[in-house]
């Protein structure tokens, strides 16, 4: 546990820890792999480019070695050099480099030599040996093909990786200057004006989408598709044979081979899009500041929502910066910074909680105490009052009411700190109309009653069975403009659709067998009043459309009868089905719906308003006999159950309480006159129940709240210290056997439940062993006094156990 502030102090040295990272990963250069890793393999398809047309990639792939063997005969380069002077292209590269003069190609040097020299427009490959990787690129040699004549245009295909792709724009061997392969091309083209000085290539350029065609496949086609394919392109001839090609080499998965990296160059030339990586430093010094602004001024606020943001932000900046004006920044080191930051955030935002947890749990004993005096202090003062037979002392009475209002302003100051617990305070029960509540749950209900029943719409009351809807259903209507008029109920449930409609209706004399008279309906009978539909969602769907017939118009039609009658009536429906759910299944007229549905009003199960229980079965027992009690203990187990049947229920049991309390003579209701199910609950078996639940839900991360919320009276914190109580009994009683106490709690022997609850028993008792540790000693009796905190939620029956965890740690 954190106690105050310095602590807080103490551990926010962690922020630099980002930040040091931050700086290791720049020098180390691990920020560009990063960078690139992002860029050739994170990168949507859709924010790539499309290649130019107008370059055509002449490949010879595994089918060309297949059948044309490796290397390939000179003649037939010499056929495609012929076929490209034929076919009108714009410039041809051809980047395999023709070195070795083998005697079985000799004989067809020379025609390779003779077609090139018809042609001004085609370039070879050369490549320099040992290429600086700074400018001017000086290189120990530059190895020219065989056929390097005055006329035979070349140009090096080397290539250098330094955080990107970079082409030299030429290589220097001495006195003699290369130019690039793909530079020789542009300048042929006319395009020389956009090469820049130092070519970075930009390769946010979808590969898989160039002009592509085999080798076998071009020579297939004719010389008019050969045209049609090439003409007046520029094209790159290679070898992508994964047996033959050579790939490119980087630190990131780039798998094309080189053929792909020029054409990626030549396109890069062609459409101005080289990247720039001028701002690829500014980035770096701007997202530090950046991400140390962030740690030091918005620390621990708002943490899901600041990285949401953050993310959203580098996918922001990434796609203007990188894909959209193709300046290559540091985007790796900022997805990097904001990854390092994550945990380091948590965990101070965990340390800083947990010390406002203690604060507020430290002046919640403070504000206690003090409540505690200033209630002892007045009924001492009321009771000198009441016993002194003048009328008074003037200032003691004025120090009374004085007293009275610090002591309700200390009550609203430690509900700011606590949970709400619904009780009000304040004031005492309340019997609205014969809605007997206290607590702040229905005191909402109370107030929408008030609202809403002024208005002449519609209402539809929702809660389960016997949770008090035709009271609720009477308050709307004596509160309206209709109060002295008729309201008139009516349970759709109990009768047959037939006898439903003739009930609401009415009938004429002779509609069916029985019918010896006319008959009003409910509908007739309450007009200008209320008239209580319950359960709604049991009715017919043929019903519900003449229902839905007297909502829109008004009218009414008897069973028998072919005249209408006109009514004036408030309709307040109600049901414990959830009619939104049987609108989807096609079980309840969507439109009717809407009609009941104008306005709602919910109404609690008793569970979940346990503050109201004790007062119901007061006003019930006191209903029953005046004279008659209810136990302490009688009242402890009412509280306790669950109440399915709801204040139905409640009434129900009081009312058997009652009788067997008078057969006995007895002014007291006690526990064994209560039903056995209700009578055998106890305070004792409540972590029992915790227990079962938790079990049932696996322990998963929201089954604390559940739990906690389906026992209703419970807070979390309680639920939480049970488990905690459990924990410790279980391990003191295997012996301090750690599985054998998990394998107990969990009530498994392996998988999520057994993991979750062996993680959990692992924090209390290394949070035991941390504190034992900073305290100093190891004297049970001062360490009972120092851990008082961890002792206040835990229920009593569970601090024997968590003394002798405690003496079995320092033993």
């Amino acid at each position: 546990m954190y106690n105050n502030q310095k602590t807080i102090s103490k551990i926010k040295f962690l922020w630099l820890l980002p930040l040091v990272a931050g700086i290791l990963i720049s020098i180390t250069g691990f920020d560009k792999k990063v960078n690139d890793f992002i860029k050739n393999n994170l990168t949507p398809g859709f924010l790539m480019a499309a290649p130019d047309s107008n370059i055509v990639i002449l490949e010879i792939n595994e089918e060309d070695i297949t059948n044309l063997r490796w290397p390939v005969k000179r003649n037939y380069y010499a056929l495609l050099v012929s076929r490209f002077r034929e076919a009108g292209v714009k410039a041809a590269g051809i980047e395999i480099f023709f070195a070795d003069d083998l005697s079985f190609q000799s004989v067809y040097n020379d025609v390779f030599a003779g077609e090139l020299k018809k042609s001004d427009n085609i370039v070879l490959a050369s490549f320099g040996e040992n290429v600086d990787e700074f400018p001017p690129y000086d290189a120990d040699t530059i190895y020219y093909p065989i056929f390097k004549k005055d006329n035979i245009k070349t140009g090096h295909i080397n290539y250098l990786y330094s955080n990107g792709f970079i082409i030299p724009p030429g290589i220097k061997s001495g006195q003699t200057f290369e130019p690039a392969f793909v530079i020789r091309l542009a300048e042929i083209c006319g395009e020389e004006s956009r090469i820049s000085a130092e070519s970075r290539i930009n390769t946010l350029v979808n590969t898989e989408k160039f002009n592509r065609i085999s080798l076998l496949e071009f020579l297939r086609l004719d010389e008019k598709e050969q045209g049609i394919f090439i003409g007046n392109k520029i094209v790159l001839v290679g070898v992508t044979a994964p047996s033959i090609a050579k790939r490119v080499e980087s630190d990131v998965s780039f798998s094309d081979n080189g053929i792909f990296l020029h054409a990626l160059f030549l396109d890069n030339i062609l459409n101005n899009r080289m990247a720039d990586n001028s701002y690829f430093l500014i980035s770096t010094i701007l997202f530090f500041i950046m991400i140390t602004a962030l740690l030091f001024f918005t620390s621990g606020r708002f943490i899901t929502l600041k990285y949401i943001s953050l993310l959203f932000a580098g996918i922001i900046l990434y796609i203007l910066f990188v894909t959209v004006l193709l300046l290559n920044i540091n985007s790796g080191l900022y997805f990097l910074l904001v990854l390092f930051i994550l945990p380091v955030e948590l965990y101070i935002s965990f340390v800083e909680k947990e010390t406002e947890f203690e604060k507020a749990g430290n002046e919640s004993i403070k504000l206690k105490g003090r409540l505690e005096r200033k209630e002892a202090e007045l009924k001492k003062l009321e009771s000198e009052l009441e016993a002194d037979s003048r009328e008074g002392d003037t200032g003691v009475i004025n120090k009374v009411v004085a007293l009275k209002e610090e002591i309700k302003e200390l009550r609203e100051e430690r509900g700011d700190n606590y949970p709400d617990t619904g009780i009000l305070t304040e004031t005492g029960p309340e019997n609205f109309m014969g809605m007997i509540y206290s607590g702040r749950v229905m005191k909402k209900v109370i107030t929408m009653i008030k609202k809403v029943a002024p208005s002449e719409a519609n209402i539809l009351i929702t809660g389960e069975s016997g949770s008090g809807k035709e009271l609720a259903a009477r308050a709307v209507h004596e509160l309206s403009s209709r109060k002295g008029k008729p309201f008139i109920a009516v349970n759709c449930a109990a009768l047959s659709e037939t006898l439903l409609e003739s009930e609401l209706f009415g009938h004429v004399k002779g509609a069916f067998t029985g019918a010896v008279s006319d008959k009003k309906g409910r509908f007739e009978a309450a007009d200008h009043g209320t008239i209580f539909l319950d359960e709604i969602g049991e009715t017919s769907e043929n019903f519900q459309v003449k229902l839905l017939r007297v909502l829109q118009s008004g009218e009414i039609e008897k069973v028998g009868s072919s005249a209408s009658l006109l009514t004036d009536v408030r309709v307040v429906a109600a049901t414990n089905k959830n009619l939104a759910q049987l609108v989807k299944e096609k079980k309840f007229r969507e439109d009717l719906y809407y009609r009941l549905n104008v306005i709602t009003i919910e109404l609690p199960p008793l569970r979940e308003r346990k503050e109201d229980i004790i007062i119901l079965a007061d006003f019930f027992v006191s209903r029953e006999n005046p004279r008659l009690k209810l136990s302490e203990a009688a009242a402890e187990k009412l509280k306790l159950f669950n109440w399915p049947g709801n204040i139905r229920e409640l009434e129900s049991v009081i009312k058997r309480a009652a009788i067997l309390a008078a057969a006995e003579e007895r002014d007291l209701i006690q526990v064994k006159d209560l039903p056995e199910q209700i009578a055998r609950l106890g305070r004792d078996d409540t972590d029992q129940q915790i227990l079962e639940l938790l079990r049932k839900k696996e322990f998963s991360h929201s089954s604390i709240n559940e739990t906690a919320k389906e026992l209703g009276g419970l807070s979390r914190t309680a639920v939480s210290e049970n488990f905690r109580g459990i924990f410790f009994r279980e391990y003191y009683t295997a012996d301090y056997n750690f599985d054998m106490a998990v394998k107990a709690v969990a009530g498994v022997k392996s998988g999520a439940a057994f993991d979750k609850v062996s993680s959990k028993g692992k924090t209390y008792l290394n949070n035991l062993k941390k504190d034992i540790a900073s305290a100093g000693t190891r004297d049970f009796e001062k360490l009972k006094e120092l851990f008082s905190s961890k002792y206040k939620n835990l229920p009593q029956k569970f601090h024997f156990y968590l003394d002798e965890v405690i003496r079995k740690i320092i033993a």
